[in-house]
């Protein structure tokens, strides 16, 4: 786990596999009000778990809220931010792909 100005980061995996071009987890945790990067689009489909907390995802121009236990899907080069909208910290994992 690394320590950042917003909570903590843990890269989980990384790596290309014979079935997709590339596969990537990270877990992270964020404090209160923060946010982990502005807004952004990339090639790679996206699942996003959230572990504990509450969470804001803004996907595609809309806004959904999502709690423990939630999945939410990120579909490829459509515009996506998340940020912690609890009380406290919040925790999810991020899963990437790439065919």
């Amino acid at each position: 786990m690394k320590t950042t100005d917003k909570g903590e980061s843990r890269q989980i995996f990384n790596l290309p596999v014979a079935w997709l071009g590339k596969i990537d987890m990270h877990a992270t945790t964020l404090n209160k009000g923060e946010i982990p990067h502005p807004p952004h689009v990339h090639r790679a489909e996206e699942i996003i778990l959230v572990r504990s907390g509450e969470v804001m995802e803004f996907i595609g121009g809309n806004a959904y809220r999502a709690s423990e236990g939630d999945l939410i899907f990120l579909p490829s080069e459509v515009l996506h931010g998340l940020a912690n909208k609890g009380a406290g910290r919040c925790e999810y994992f991020a899963l990437q792909w790439e065919l």
